[in-house]
């Protein structure tokens, strides 16, 4: 399979968070430290990515022309672009950045993908970068998929924090008795 079709992939991918951002979110605040930082992983994969379609070739930790790898990052951008869909379906109101100090939780989503998961967005956006992992499997690949899973753990307990010391603080805490973080309580194994 040629890599282009799947380079274009994952470029729309990242282009279809990228308006969603500018559409669905809250437009109060502004730009803060905490949300540049958590940009940054996506900004890099993206530059990462186009430099992949004009021919760069980084120092591969796995042969990029791998079929079985190639077919495998597929499901992972085309997944990851299904549970934003469907988390962002569950809303019936913009979503808040909770980068903004101000931004206090006034209400719980629970239902849709929210049902299994208190984070699908960021498990979305890390299956996206998995992806790109996967893909093309470079130091520098890994590198942005650690990052961004560190900065992604980093927002959403900075998240949860919110919204226990809100007045949802009770129900948020229920909430997290029965949801994992980024994947779904397994036989009441918690994941975060």
């Amino acid at each position: 399979m040629a890599k282009a079709p799947i380079l274009e992939l994952y470029l729309l991918n990242f282009g279809f968070l990228a308006f969603l951002s500018l559409v669905f979110f809250k437009r109060k605040g502004k730009m803060t430290w905490g949300r540049f930082f958590s940009l940054l992983p996506f900004f890099f994969s993206v530059t990462y990515l186009i430099a992949l379609s004009l021919g760069f070739s980084p120092t591969l930790l796995l042969p990029i022309e791998d079929p079985v790898r190639q077919m495998l990052a597929i499901p992972l951008s085309v997944a990851s672009y299904i549970l934003t869909s469907y988390s962002l379906g569950s809303h019936d109101r913009p979503v808040g950045l909770c980068h903004q100090d101000r931004d206090i939780p006034d209400h719980l989503v629970t239902r849709g993908a929210y049902s299994k998961i208190r984070h699908p967005l960021y498990t979305a956006h890390l299956l996206l970068l998995f992806g790109v992992f996967v893909f093309s499997p470079s130091i520098f690949s890994a590198l942005l998929f650690l990052y961004g899973w560190a900065m992604l753990t980093f927002t959403a307990i900075k998240e949860e924090r919110k919204f226990l010391l809100s007045s949802l603080g009770n129900q948020y805490r229920e909430y997290m008795s029965h949801t994992g973080r980024f994947l779904p309580s397994l036989f009441g194994f918690k994941n975060g």
